[in-house]
């Protein structure tokens, strides 16, 4: 048998060649069978298989293994019997001939993938004991993976995102497409950051293929590849980009004027309810633009123009259009105001000028969701809560009709302040809180002046460390931009913890004495003085007119203690303020007692005498003389009275 046919009839292939590489020769002991095994020559081999790259010679080798003893038989010629089956794909099998070679390896060659059956006998023909040796191996030719075919089952490369029953989305069930003109087995990325998932490949009518299903849960544009691998070789390849979509519904079109005039830009947004990835098509009369969905459009002619707006994706589209008229340019209308900040509760004068002289309605809307519409230039409104309005006007006639622009004002409440809260004794170089109280007021601010010369911007509240001893004034301005007001308050600033006296006011708020009547006052104290009082307090009084002047007292008032009394006819008729400073002896601190003191007036007393009972007759004529010097005013003693 030739060669070439000999290879023909081992793997069916006329390709394969036989190369006979060296004579086996071996010893024999008797009564010991040796081991034979078949391995490919560059060591290939898993599960028992060789697996054999095309188009590419491998060897095949028969190894003997003999079990030396003491005695060794000569050397014996050896001979190979090899069988080829080839494994059809429906899992039969085809018997070829055996073959006899005096080698001890094959060398195969083959441009075609796929799997044999090999079968090797050793013979010994020349010894005594004849024997046979068979042993079987599986041999795997592996082709190279040059081209790897993905694609969509459906055809399309996008999908429907869509509600579940609950509640979540997601795309149908998608199928995956892979195909290989040789053996492999696959590997699937879908894109999405899922794990890979693992085919494996079967023989299709044009190769070997698989397929995969797969779920998508968000809109977007996926990039799936697959890895197609056999024992030898691998190639990659992406699929076409694959996009997951919303549905577009519910396209509205918006602008933002109702009225447009030659020249005028106008604002066009396109919404929609649902959809993703969408493009959007504008059509103004012919002209294309953006693909944005909002658009800014100058309207260079007086015309009507059809505006339309398409958007779509892959899944559907959706249109929308208006008809704009664009009006002949107009000269400006404005709004004019007494200013630009007002407080609440404030009339305000608003009119709009125009130097159209035609009659016009006015249509006013004042930002705060009011609206009115009269035909006089001028209005007058009032807001009652502070904030920012955007005021504009409308002029129309049955011809033509234009805005304002944006008049934007802006509205306060005025500061009426509360109280300035602080501690009214602090030791020296320490933090001062001060918190300044208000009862209404909006966008206040606050200006600090601590009385030692620092002075400055702040926020209601804020703190100051005094560097030296003393009484200071602290004053804070409160304004915004339509009021102002302002509170002060006295501080101690010591060395040691010293607090003011707590004074208490023991009477009413207002005193009412009569000018005849002498005048007693005294200071007491609802708690105990926190400070050191060794040294005694001191009392100083001092009687104030409405007028902020000072009374001067008789020399014989003693005004330096506790209490003091103040005799009659000391006070003229009116009102007083009595203030009693009581200081603590050997410091800065002190308190005011002070109570308010109004002297009323006294009717004059009025005495007859020598009045008597006198009964007289109508007949009788009498002379009386009665006798009013006893008479006096109480309030002004020895006065001449008449």
């Amino acid at each position: 048998m030739s060669e070439g046919g000999l290879i023909g009839i081992l793997l069916g292939y006329p390709e394969l060649i036989l190369f006979m590489e060296y004579p086996i020769e071996d010893v024999y002991q008797d009564g010991r069978d040796p081991d034979l095994h078949v391995h490919c020559k560059d060591d290939n081999t898993t599960n028992n298989t060789c697996f054999l790259q095309e188009n590419e010679t491998s060897t095949l080798v028969v190894t003997l293994f003999f079990m030396f003893m003491d005695n060794l038989h000569t050397i014996q010629q050896l001979l190979f019997r090899w069988k080829a089956t080839e494994k059809q794909m429906d899992q039969r099998s085809v018997s070829l001939e055996w073959i006899v070679l005096d080698r001890g390896s094959l060398n195969v060659t083959t441009d075609t993938p796929g799997i044999y059956l090999l079968a090797v006998s050793l013979i010994s023909p020349l010894h005594n004991n004849s024997f046979i040796l068979s042993i079987h191996k599986q041999v795997k030719v592996v082709g190279s993976i040059d081209n790897v075919t993905a694609f969509f089952t459906s055809g399309n490369n996008y999908a429907t995102l869509s509600m579940n029953a609950d509640g979540s989305y997601s795309t149908q069930t998608l199928e995956f497409r892979v195909l290989t003109m040789v053996e492999a087995n696959f590997l699937i990325d879908f894109g999405d950051g899922t794990t890979d998932i693992f085919l494996l490949g079967s023989r299709q009518l044009n190769g070997y293929g698989a397929s995969a299903f797969h779920k998508y849960y968000a809109a977007g544009e996926y990039h799936a590849k697959v890895t197609a691998f056999n024992e030898l070789f691998n190639a990659t390849e992406v699929f076409d980009p694959f996009y997951v979509q919303v549905t577009p519904t519910g396209l509205s079109l918006m602008m933002n004027t109702s009225i447009v005039h030659k020249d005028d830009y106008v604002l066009f947004s396109a919404t929609l309810r649902t959809g993703s990835n969408v493009t959007y098509t504008w059509n103004i009369s012919g002209e294309y633009t953006s693909q944005e969905p909002t658009i800014i459009y100058r309207f260079s002619t007086v015309a009507y123009y059809n505006i339309t707006v398409i958007a779509w994706n892959k899944l559907g589209r959706q249109e929308a259009w208006k008809i704009v008229n664009v009006l002949p340019k107009v000269k400006p209308l404005y709004i004019l105001t007494n200013g630009t900040v007002f407080s609440t509760e404030t009339d305000i004068n608003f009119t709009a000028v125009t130097e159209e002289f035609v009659r016009w309605e006015f249509k006013w809307q004042f930002g705060d969701g009011t609206s009115r519409g009269i035909t006089r230039k001028s209005i007058i409104k009032r807001y009652n809560l502070p904030n920012t309005y955007s005021v504009i006007v409308t002029a129309s006639n049955k011809f033509n009709s234009f805005t304002s622009d944006v008049h934007t004002i802006f509205v306060q409440r005025k500061v009426i302040p509360n109280r300035l809260v602080a501690s009214p004794s602090v030791v020296i170089n320490s933090n001062v809180s001060f918190y300044c109280r208000i009862n209404s007021g909006t966008n206040v601010s606050y200006f600090w002046n601590f009385g030692d010369g620092t002075k400055r911007l702040g926020k209601y509240n804020d703190t100051h460390v005094y560097k030296r001893e003393g009484e200071y004034t602290v004053n804070v301005s409160i304004f915004n931009n339509v009021s102002s007001a302002f509170l002060t308050k006295q501080i101690f600033v010591v060395k040691k913890p010293c607090q003011p006296p707590p004074v208490k006011n023991m009477g009413p708020l207002k005193l009412q004495i009569r000018r005849y009547e002498d005048l007693y006052l005294g200071v007491t104290f609802e708690a105990t003085v926190i400070c050191n009082i060794s040294q005694g307090l001191k009392y100083h009084w001092s009687f104030i007119k409405t007028d902020v002047t000072y009374i001067f007292l008789p020399a014989r008032v003693e005004n330096s203690k506790q209490t003091i009394t103040l005799p009659a006819f000391s006070l003229d008729y009116g009102n007083y303020t009595a203030l009693a400073r009581v200081q603590i002896i050997g410091t800065v601190v002190y308190s005011n007692y002070t109570v308010a003191v109004e002297v009323k007036p006294t009717a004059p007393v009025s005495v007859i005498a020598n009045g008597h009972h006198h009964y007289i007759d109508k007949n009788t004529v009498k002379h009386f003389i009665l006798d009013g010097m006893a008479s006096f005013d109480p309030d002004n003693p020895g006065s001449h009275l008449r």
